[in-house]
């Protein structure tokens, strides 16, 4: 069974790495550019673990995880 996983961050190479570190393992691995959209996709999935960036514009990673 393939557990999510969910990185939420602005920066675009740390969302790649973290898919190219986890491609050959049973994790799905999915992204979210920002606070708002990481909190969009878990109101429609369930994540096994979030990563979450701390320094993102607009709603910021303390504001995220107060939302998650």
């Amino acid at each position: 069974m393939n557990q999510n996983i969910l990185v939420i961050d602005d920066d675009s190479a740390v969302r790649k790495a973290f898919k190219l570190a986890l491609e050959d393992s049973n994790f799905n691995v999915e992204t979210a550019s920002s606070g708002e959209d990481g909190v969009k996709q878990i109101t429609e999935k369930d994540y096994s673990i979030i990563f979450l960036d701390l320094k993102m514009p607009g709603l910021n990673g303390a504001e995220t995880l107060r939302e998650l």
